[in-house]
């Protein structure tokens, strides 16, 4: 029976009693096999190299303008501490 189900080319998925036809639409399992449980990504908020996560936070929550006048300062403060650049005779 076999050979002649070969010879004739047909396809085992649709043939009852061939192992393929069985585990394709699933017949013959005796234990029920549940879904695998796949894990959630949890978000974490993780401090910087040389910033804890209480400064990040501190400065997200801070007003822009606050920001930008700090950022103005520390401008400022970094040129004037600059060594006045030596003149080439």
């Amino acid at each position: 029976m076999t050979d002649n189900v070969f010879s004739i080319r047909l396809s085992p998925r649709k043939i009852r009693w061939t192992q393929i036809y069985r585990r394709v639409n699933k017949k013959g399992i005796s234990v029920e096999v549940r879904a695998k449980r796949t894990r959630r990504t949890v978000k974490h908020e993780r401090a910087v190299v040389g910033a804890s996560w209480e400064e990040i936070r501190a400065k997200r929550t801070e007003k822009p303008e606050a920001r930008a006048a700090a950022r103005q300062a520390a401008k400022d403060a970094k040129k004037s501490s600059k060594p006045a650049p030596a003149k080439k005779a």
